[in-house]
């Protein structure tokens, strides 16, 4: 339909009805002056205009979870929590809606990455009453610039999680201290002995893994400085860990 705006200014309306192809629309404009005379069509705009259509709705199919923790599985207290996901065409920003642990969608802050279709959402852990368990994530709401909603999708792509802990570890106790190397006496420190071995029972708490413990000494009452600090591994949880100072005792 072709309608008369003023003077010689027209406007050319098509309501779409689905079976037209997806893609840039095409135009041919062909006219008619008042002198009869057939003038040549005009196929593109005059100012690079086009309007686009898109009967698909997009998808997310690359989602990944991960935590500014130094073990970025895990989140305790005041760590940011990171939703990465990528779509298969260009997202409305303002559209989208992303609840982290349960949380409303706004309670999320949005990072556009890059053109529209890689995002970042992210929230702080600073709530400690949350659950003790895998962070959970939904993509509830996205559309793209037609407007097409795209279906709610939940989780991660590449295996990834992270997992929220806000309790303390359980106190290591150190079950046995033995001088080692010279002459060994048991419960004293001689001038032959050349080191310290220090049995430590390490608790079945998962949340240690890659941590550390430093043990410190006291002589006479006085602070002796540390034998040294301790990583532990997976091999380490649950059972006594047994440890050899590693700064000088004497």
């Amino acid at each position: 339909t072709v309608t008369a705006i003023s003077g010689n200014d027209y406007q050319a309306t098509l309501v779409l009805n689905g079976t037209e192809p997806s893609g840039p629309l095409s135009i041919s404009l062909s006219y008619t002056d008042t002198m009869a005379n057939i003038l040549d069509a005009y196929l593109t705009t005059t100012d690079d205009s086009e309007v686009v259509y898109d009967q698909s709705a997009p998808e997310i199919n690359i989602r990944q979870i991960s935590s500014s923790n130094s073990n970025s599985n895990w989140a305790k207290v005041d760590d940011t929590v990171w939703v990465n996901f990528t779509a298969n065409e260009a997202l409305i920003p303002s559209s989208i809606s992303v609840p982290i642990f349960n949380r409303p969608g706004t309670a999320s802050t949005i990072y556009n990455n890059q053109g529209d279709q890689t995002f970042s959402y992210y929230i702080i852990t600073n709530n400690s009453s949350d659950p003790q368990e895998l962070i959970g994530f939904q993509i509830s709401s996205f559309s793209d610039y037609a407007a097409n909603p795209g279906v709610v999708v939940d989780g991660t792509t590449d295996g990834s999680s992270v997992q929220f802990d806000s309790e303390d570890p359980y106190p290591l106790v150190i079950n046995n201290v033995i001088a080692t190397g010279g002459t060994v006496a048991e419960n004293y420190w001689n001038s032959t002995n050349t080191g310290i071995s220090i049995a430590v029972t390490i608790q079945s708490d998962l949340t240690l893994i890659e941590g550390e413990f430093q043990i410190l000494t006291m002589v006479n009452g006085n602070n002796a400085g540390a034998l040294g600090t301790y990583v532990l591994s997976a091999g380490d949880i649950g059972i006594p860990k047994t440890v050899a100072g590693q700064e000088n005792f004497e």
